[in-house]
């Protein structure tokens, strides 16, 4: 009767014990989770915050080859002004040696 009564002792210690690991494992789990949870959100967090991130520079690369071209025009519209004033430059300066030759030549016929 005694060992029986030792070897029930024993056996509900057993099932305490084991009661209280598993609920210690479970305690874990659901800690293990909780982490795996925020560890998730936190990397669906940035992978928003890195395509976002991504987005901005795309729009900005885009910007700034708009701008690189617009300097591009207006670099080729200021050297054909500058090429068009040379030109004028130059037919004045043509027209004005014509006319210093015609006027010399009407004095010598004077």
């Amino acid at each position: 009767q005694k060992v029986v009564e030792l070897q029930q002792g024993l056996a509900d210690l057993c099932l305490l014990k084991l009661a209280s690991h598993r609920a210690d494992l479970e305690s874990r789990a659901q800690k293990l989770a909780q982490h795996e949870a925020e560890f998730d959100r936190k990397a669906e967090e940035m992978d928003c915050v890195h395509a976002a991130r991504d987005k901005a520079l795309e729009c900005r690369e885009k910007d700034l080859e708009r701008r690189v071209e617009d300097v591009v025009q207006r670099e080729l519209a200021v050297a054909a002004k500058e090429e068009a004033l040379d030109q004028a430059l130059l037919r004045r300066e043509m027209d004005s040696e014509r006319r210093a030759e015609d006027l010399a030549q009407r004095e010598m016929a004077l």
